[in-house]
């Protein structure tokens, strides 16, 4: 069983091989080459030292990043491959199943599209589904409640791995087999995006796009302090899929000389989804504060200092107490706010 919990609803090997050997003159490689030690190699430097093996192995942060993404400048990607291999704890070409009470994934005897199919309450949606061997993954969600829920979710293995593998995982178990529980379990460990969520994309059958985020467990989620186990979000399944280019947009903007500051609100209020007067005031006080953050933030890298006069900090000021004092209700301390968390409250 492969254990990656969900919330509701090597790229390069970490391995280096290296020969470890004497240093040799020239003269000692030379010397009797033709008739001493004429069955092994002169680099040898036969009957002085025994050759061996050094595993230089990375056990940086980094080793808990994706195993598997086209592009590591962005937290997304949607380049899966059927044909491919990706190597990971999950055999490629066994099926599993989500178990929703165990929390864990386990070995399936059918497609991933029977078990979709033959699930309820809910929408299926396949990848690939006019072959049931050759759907990589599948999902049933019942689309009648609010927000949906889960009904089902199997995959092949192939496609798991590589949605969800680290860098650690896949040379766990290369090395070793992988980190296990003591109970038959391996368990992957990954940090997402920088501990945030990574998002992975995959097409499904009547032009659907499936998403699923992978990211580190919050500190309210972990078993213990040294809990890493992967989660994994499921999103609703939509005809348009993860739509970064309003986002992108906004990056592009500010890595200009002299962004237009205006525009770069327009990119940031389309990227955060924010509707300018929708009568919501405590949405409108966190867009105020988000977009004259990015400013004064923009302004410091570009000149090294923080803008002239007190007015810039007179706003954060404004702002922030509008976001978090309002009405004597005051929420969690921005410090304790989780990066994956969706509002901050």
């Amino acid at each position: 069983m492969m254990e990656s919990k969900f919330s509701s609803l090597l790229t390069r090997s970490g391995i280096f091989l290296v020969l470890s050997i004497g240093v040799l003159l020239p003269g000692q490689i030379l010397a009797g080459a033709c008739t001493e030690g004429v069955a092994e190699p002169p680099f040898l430097s036969y009957g002085k030292v025994d050759p061996n093996v050094l595993l230089m192995i990375d056990n940086s942060a980094s080793m808990y990043d994706m195993a598997y993404l086209e592009n590591a400048a962005y937290c997304f990607d949607d380049n899966y491959t059927s044909t491919a291999s990706y190597a990971g704890y999950f055999e490629p070409d066994t099926f599993y199943q989500y178990n929703t009470v165990t929390q864990k994934f386990e070995v399936i005897a059918d497609t991933a599209y029977s078990v979709c199919s033959n699930a309820s309450p809910g929408t299926s949606y396949h990848s690939n589904g006019a072959d049931a061997d050759a759907s990589h993954a599948c999902v049933t969600i019942d689309e009648s409640l609010d927000p949906q829920e889960l009904t089902a979710f199997a995959a092949k293995g192939n496609f798991l791995n590589w949605a969800a593998s680290s860098k650690f995982d896949v040379e766990k178990n290369v090395l070793t087999g992988g980190k296990h529980d003591g109970n038959n379990t391996l368990i992957m460990e990954n940090r997402g995006c920088a501990e945030r969520r990574f998002l992975k994309q995959i097409s499904m059958d009547g032009g659907y796009y499936m998403v699923i985020a992978v990211r580190p467990p919050a500190e309210e989620e972990q078993s213990d302090g040294s809990d890493d186990t992967t989660r994994i979000e499921i999103f609703p399944v939509t005809t348009t899929g993860f739509d970064n280019s309003a986002c992108q947009n906004a990056v592009e903007e500010l890595q200009k000389d002299s962004p237009n500051q205006g525009q770069f609100k327009q990119y940031v209020d389309n990227c955060m989804g924010y509707v300018s007067g929708g009568g919501n005031d405590a949405i409108d006080n966190i867009q105020a504060t988000f977009n004259h953050s990015l400013h004064f933030c923009w302004y410091k890298a570009k000149h090294g200092v923080w803008p002239p006069g007190a007015g810039s900090v007179s706003s954060i000021q404004n702002d922030c107490e509008q976001v978090y004092d309002q009405g004597g209700c005051r929420p969690p301390s921005p410090r304790t706010i989780a990066p994956m968390s969706a509002t901050g409250f």
